[in-house]
């Protein structure tokens, strides 16, 4: 029994490290996104206007009004 618990534990503690591992990764790309929309304004007025359509319609395809 004794080892079955120790590699219970062993998984335990994998997937632990695993999620640890995954929540730093969402906190770097919350970040990112949060960077990004700070900068969205000056971006979109540099794009040329082809690429300012692109984005609108891709920001806007699922709105509904």
């Amino acid at each position: 029994m004794t080892g079955q618990w120790r590699e219970e534990q062993e998984c335990c503690l994998r997937e632990i490290a695993r999620h640890e591992a995954a929540e730093q990764s969402y906190m770097d790309e919350g970040v990112q996104i949060l960077e990004l929309a700070r900068n969205a304004q000056s971006l979109f007025e540099r794009l040329p206007a082809r690429e300012k359509r692109r984005l609108l319609h891709f920001v806007l395809s699922n709105c509904t009004w």
